[in-house]
């Protein structure tokens, strides 16, 4: 098992697509502080300020002339800009190895195939914290372009945010994964996650919400509780203490039974 993730971690790490894929993140931030830059202007000047840019949402609360790394990294996990990229990087790297025929040259090297996708996970997992930092790095390189000044502010604060985030965008490599396995096609698993980032099934959860509230009589049921992407836009270190509870065993949750379920489809599955 200790071999394989060496394995893929090795690859992950020599990939060109892996540093694409996070040149293009820091583009998009890049992208992101500017525009956001310009709602906080217009808000200033008492004008509406746009929810979403080309579906990708952030809380102008969260917008000040003087921005710390906390305040941004919360406008970033919450704009889905995360997820998206997460979303492009797994179903490339996981889903070039079926289609390049890797999976099975090395499936008989191992005891059970499902170690091969938990170890996808791993790489998952790692993807993550890089995005992360490249976020990080971003706007230390970029911020002050656009805002009067970056502050470091607290520090500790920080990292409680990121590794709460961390547990939240991990959970939802378990969906990816678990998406990527059942359908095995690169195209249509990329447009199901990148349509799960941008709230295409929304529609659906509000359906969901309605029989609830009316059908079942609960009134402050909203799916969105219960959803990552939900928690990763709406849940933060600042949040209520049961809410921020509940969000971390929702997260727990999914990423188990998510990756339960992509090992146990492919131990079971023909290559």
């Amino acid at each position: 098992m200790g071999n394989v993730i060496k394995m893929d971690v090795y690859r992950m790490l020599r990939s060109r697509s892996t540093y694409y894929i996070l040149i293009g993140l820091s583009f998009f931030l890049v992208f992101l502080i500017n525009n956001s830059h310009e709602s906080l202007l217009d808000s200033q000047k008492g004008l509406p300020v746009p929810k979403a840019i080309v579906g990708i949402g952030f809380d102008g609360n969260l917008l000040s002339d003087q921005m710390s790394l906390l305040q941004f990294f919360k406008v970033f996990a919450r704009s889905q800009s995360f997820i998206l990229i997460l979303a492009i990087f797994s179903v490339l790297f996981i889903n070039h190895e079926e289609a390049s025929g890797f999976t099975k040259n090395i499936a008989g090297q191992v005891q059970k195939r499902g170690w091969l996708l938990f170890s996808k996970f791993i790489c998952q997992g790692l993807f993550i914290v890089l995005a992360f930092l490249v976020g990080l790095v971003t706007v230390l390189a970029a911020g002050e372009m656009s805002y009067d000044e970056i502050v470091l502010g607290n520090i500790g604060q920080l990292l409680k945010e990121v590794g709460l985030q961390f547990i939240f965008h991990l959970a939802f490599a378990g969906i990816l994964l678990l998406i990527i396995t059942l359908i095995r096609q690169a195209i249509v698993s990329l447009l199901v996650s990148v349509l799960l980032c941008f709230g295409a099934f929304a529609f659906l959860y509000h359906a969901i919400d309605r029989w609830i509230q009316q059908g079942l009589g609960i009134p402050d049921f909203t799916m969105n509780n219960y959803t990552i992407t939900g928690i990763i836009s709406q849940v933060s270190i600042d949040s209520a203490k049961g809410q921020l509870i509940r969000a971390v065993i929702v997260a727990l949750i999914y990423g188990m039974l998510t990756v339960g379920l992509s090992v146990t489809i492919k131990n079971r599955r023909d290559l």
